[in-house]
C-alpha cells in the first residue's frame, strides 16, 4: 500500500517514489474528466489535505498508472519570495530521495506575472522508472505546484524512460508550462481522504453489515481503501479510541473490515492500536451494565480484531506490551493475544514467543492481568507441556479466585495434556470457595473423559 508522506515542501510525485508496496486494483468510478493535459483527460482521483491526484480516464489505477497530474497548494505562501523557498526544498527533497535533476528553471517575475519554478527530475527503482516535471506558481494569492509524472514499468524501463525523455520531455515541459487549468479547478482541502470523489467515511459505510449486505459495494470499498493506502490509518484508529462522541456497533465493524483490507499494509498502526486496548481493563472491571462500560469493552475488543487483520505483525509487539509499566496495556495486549495469535499458521511463533511471554505474565502483580492470561493460554491451546506445568502453579499458589477459576478452565481445555494437572486440580476441589471447588471437578471429569 502506497504510503503518502505528505510533507508541505514535497511533491505527491517525490512521495510515490519513496513507496515499496503494492495493492489491488482500485475501482474505476464513472469517468468524469476534470480537466485535459496535453490534449489527454485526466479523472480526479485522491485528495487529503493540500494534495490532489489526477490519472487519465483509462487509468484508475493508483498503483500502476503511467501517467499522472497532481496539484498541491501551499497555503503559507503568499509571494514569490516564499515560492522560491518551496521550489528550493523540494529540489532538496528531491535530491535526498535519490532523483537525479535533469533541468530546473526560474522564470523571472513580470508586470504581469509573477515568478515561475521548474523542476525537471528522474527517478530509477527497481520496478519502474519516472520522469516528474514539477511546476511550481502563485494561484492567486497561494503557492501551488503541478505536477506531471511519466511512469515506466519492467526490467528495460530506465532505456525507455530515457528514450521518451530524449523525443517528448521538451514537449512536455512546454505543455506544464503554457497550462493553465489550475486557475479553472475548484479544489478544496480534503479534512480526510477522497478517492474518486467520496470521502473515506462515505466509502467505510459500504462496508457489509447485517443480513443481505451489497458485497459489490464491499469490494468496492474495500478496493478503494487500498488505493488510499495508509493515509486511512489516523483515520481509521480515531474511530476506535473511546471518546464522547456517539459511536455504534456498526461503525467499529465497519472499522475494522477497512483494516482487513489492507491486512499487513496497516502495520504501521499496531502502536497505536494496542493504545486502543487499554479500555478493556476498566471494562472487565464491571457488568456491562452502563453503557459507557460497554463502549470501553466494544472499542478494545474491535482494536484486537484489528490488530488480528494485521496478522502476525501484531504478535511480537503484543507480546513485548505483556511488559509495559501499564496494566492496563498488559491486560488489553493479554486479550488481544487470544485473537491474534489463534490458528495454526502462527503455531511456530506462539510456540516459541507467545506461549513463554504469557508464562511469565501470569506472575504479574496485577490479579486482573494473572486471570486475563491464563484465558489466553487456554484458548490457544498450545505448547501443552510448557502452559499445563505454569497453570497448575496458578492453581497451586495463587491467592486470587478469578487467576485460580480462570487457570482451572485453561487446564481443562488441554484436556488429557493437562493429566499431570490432576493432583493439583484435585487438591482445588477442597478450596475454600465454592466456585474453585466446582470448577476444579468439572475440569477433573472432563480431563479423565478424554484419558479414557
Amino acid at each position: 500500500m502506497t504510503l503518502r508522506l505528505i510533507l508541505v515542501l514535497a511533491s505527491c510525485a517525490l512521495l510515490r517514489l519513496c513507496s515499496d508496496a503494492t495493492a489491488q486494483d482500485a475501482a474505476p468510478a464513472k469517468a468524469t474528466a476534470a480537466f485535459s493535459f496535453a490534449d489527454v483527460e485526466y479523472q480526479h482521483r485522491y485528495s487529503h489535505q493540500d494534495l490532489h491526484e489526477f490519472t487519465p480516464l483509462d487509468q484508475p489505477d493508483l498503483k500502476r498508472w503511467s501517467d499522472m497530474v497532481t496539484i498541491n497548494f501551499y497555503p503559507s505562501v503568499t509571494d514569490g519570495e516564499g515560492l522560491a523557498k518551496v521550489a528550493n526544498a523540494v529540489l532538496a527533497n528531491y535530491k535526498t530521495n535519490g532523483g537525479r535533476v535533469i533541468r530546473t528553471n526560474s522564470v523571472p517575475m513580470t508586470k504581469e506575472t509573477p515568478a515561475e519554478h521548474l523542476i525537471m527530475v528522474l527517478f530509477r527503482r527497481p520496478e519502474f522508472a519516472e520522469a516528474t516535471f514539477i511546476r511550481l506558481q502563485l494561484n492567486g494569492d497561494t503557492g501551488a505546484s503541478t505536477t506531471y509524472s511519466r511512469r515506466v514499468y519492467g526490467e528495460k524501463s530506465g532505456e525507455v524512460i530515457s528514450e521518451w525523455l530524449k523525443n517528448k520531455g521538451l514537449a512536455t515541459e512546454k505543455v506544464l508550462m503554457k497550462w493553465d487549468g489550475l486557475a479553472a479547478l475548484e479544489l478544496k482541502k480534503a479534512d480526510e481522504p477522497v478517492f474518486e470523489t467520496r470521502t473515506l467515511t462515505s466509502w467505510l459505510q459500504d462496508f457489509a453489515i447485517g443480513r443481505n449486505p451489497d458485497m459489490d459495494k464491499h469490494h468496492a470499498a474495500e478496493r478503494a481503501i487500498r488505493s488510499i493506502g495508509n493515509d486511512v490509518l489516523p483515520f481509521l484508529v480515531k474511530r476506535l479510541e473511546v471518546s464522547d462522541e456517539p459511536s455504534e456497533g456498526a461503525q467499529d465493524i465497519q472499522t475494522v473490515s477497512a483494516f482487513r483490507a489492507l491486512g499487513t499494509e496497516a502495520a504501521p498502526a499496531i502502536p497505536a492500536l494496542i493504545q486502543c486496548l487499554a479500555p478493556s481493563y476498566d471494562a472487565a472491571g464491571s457488568d456491562l451494565s452502563k453503557p459507557e462500560d460497554m463502549l470501553r469493552n466494544q472499542k478494545s475488543i474491535q482494536a484486537a480484531l484489528a490488530l488480528q487483520a494485521i496478522g502476525e505483525a501484531s504478535i511480537a509487539p503484543l507480546t513485548a506490551a505483556l511488559r509495559d509499566k501499564r496494566h492496563q496495556i498488559r491486560f488489553g495486549a493479554a486479550m488481544a493475544l487470544e485473537d491474534v495469535a489463534r490458528g495454526d499458521n502462527h503455531l511456530g511463533v506462539v510456540e516459541q514467543q507467545v506461549v513463554p511471554a504469557l508464562i511469565k505474565a501470569l506472575k504479574d502483580e496485577n490479579r486482573n492481568v494473572r486471570w486475563r492470561t491464563a484465558r489466553t493460554l487456554g484458548d490457544l491451546h498450545a505448547a501443552p507441556e510448557k502452559s499445563v506445568a505454569a497453570l497448575a502453579e496458578r492453581v497451586r499458589s495463587d491467592q486470587d479466585e478469578s487467576v485460580k477459576i480462570y487457570a482451572i478452565w485453561a487446564l481443562q481445555k488441554f484436556g488429557k495434556q493437562a493429566e499431570s494437572a490432576l493432583p493439583d486440580l484435585q487438591k482445588a476441589t477442597t478450596d475454600v470457595n465454592p466456585v474453585v471447588c466446582d470448577a476444579a471437578k468439572k475440569a477433573i471429569t472432563a480431563i479423565r473423559k478424554e484419558i479414557e
